[in-house]
């Protein structure tokens, strides 16, 4: 899957400073969303969208930068630790339902 810029308005992929493409393979791949949001909003790119190429099946799927989604808008730290928290209570609530008796 490769991670790129669109211009939601001329269809171009962003391949560098001030340079687009129309060609998704001379684009500049970015690896994670997180990265092509924050780099988006950081260059003021107002008109991009987040493209998720897939080659395999072959299809596009187009996400709208905003800047709300970047990982600073959330506090990291304290999702992770409480989705930690989750799943060990999920565990011990299965482990406990498996020693009850039937």
């Amino acid at each position: 899957m490769l991670v790129l810029l669109r211009n939601h308005n001329t269809g171009l992929y962003y391949s560098g400073k001030d340079s687009w493409t129309e060609d998704p393979y001379v684009a500049c791949h970015f690896r994670f969303i997180d990265l092509a949001t924050t780099f988006a909003v950081a260059q003021k790119l107002d008109a991009a969208d987040v493209i998720l190429d897939y080659q395999s099946p072959q299809c596009q799927l187009s996400v709208p930068v905003r800047p709300d989604w970047l990982p600073d808008s959330i506090n990291l730290t304290v999702w992770v630790n409480k989705s930690a928290q989750q799943r060990a209570e999920a565990q011990e609530n299965d482990f406990a339902n498996f020693l009850e008796p039937v």
